[in-house]
């Protein structure tokens, strides 16, 4: 990547959205037809795309997050309590409901090559997150929350989720179980940013695709429980 094009965008937002919705098509709509495996695809070239977004975002201008720098590390700390608390919530709705065995690979190498998957793709994300609304959030804060949130939550979902939605149960089961709990958590995820910085939300959504990624046994509460745990902590802990 020209380190002159990244400093001829440097302060205009569109560059960083550009790079993100970039990423997201190629990822859903060209590495799926490349002829190449799969497994090449998914675990190294989907993690190398989200390494180049990470270090675009660390060749742009450095930026403040809203919050006082005093109260950061307290933020951070209670962005990695709230995930914890929500993994416990979770873990307390399987017990009314059921557990089941996680659907990925536990070996050495599955394991490793899971891990930086989901850290690329983590910090990849949180970094151009906290990024786009510490530069669109000081005169638009609500708005530029939304628009983030909102983003983010699409980058989270296959986009052929997002196309085949329609008037049928299994697309109310989908956004009840989905993509409610996936807003809600992009939401505070996005405020985190907002107030701390990438490392916030890193820790508050690293604990939850630790759990979800590295766990061998799983909560798997009905859609409707589902539905209503991940969409209601994420909520009262913006309180």
């Amino acid at each position: 990547m020209n380190i002159s094009l990244i400093s001829s965008y440097r302060y205009d937002w569109r560059f960083v959205l550009g790079l993100v919705a970039g990423i997201y098509c190629l990822i859903n709509l060209a590495l799926p037809h490349a002829p190449i495996s799969g497994t090449i695809t998914t675990y190294v070239l989907q993690p190398i795309l989200w390494g180049l977004l990470a270090w675009a975002i660390l060749r742009l201008p450095r930026y403040s997050p809203a919050g006082k720098l005093r109260l950061k590390s307290s933020l951070i700390q209670l962005a990695l309590i709230i995930g914890f608390f929500q993994i416990g919530v979770s873990v307390i709705g399987g017990l009314f409901s059921s557990f089941g065995k996680s659907p990925y690979s536990f070996t050495p190498l599955g394991i490793f090559t899971n891990l930086i998957f989901v850290g690329a793709m983590l910090i990849g994300m949180e970094l151009s997150r906290a990024w786009l609304i510490n530069r669109l959030g000081r005169r638009h804060t609500f708005l530029a929350l939304a628009w983030v949130t909102l983003l983010y939550t699409l980058l989270c979902l296959p986009l052929a989720q997002v196309t085949g939605l329609g008037a049928n149960i299994e697309s109310v089961t989908f956004l009840n179980s989905s993509f409610l709990p996936l807003v809600a958590e992009n939401l505070l995820a996005t405020f985190l940013a907002f107030l701390a910085g990438p490392l916030a939300s890193i820790a508050y959504r690293g604990i939850l695709s630790g759990f979800e990624w590295f766990c061998p046994i799983l909560p798997n509460p009905s859609w409707v429980l589902k539905g209503l745990l991940g969409t209601i902590v994420p909520i009262v802990s913006l309180v």
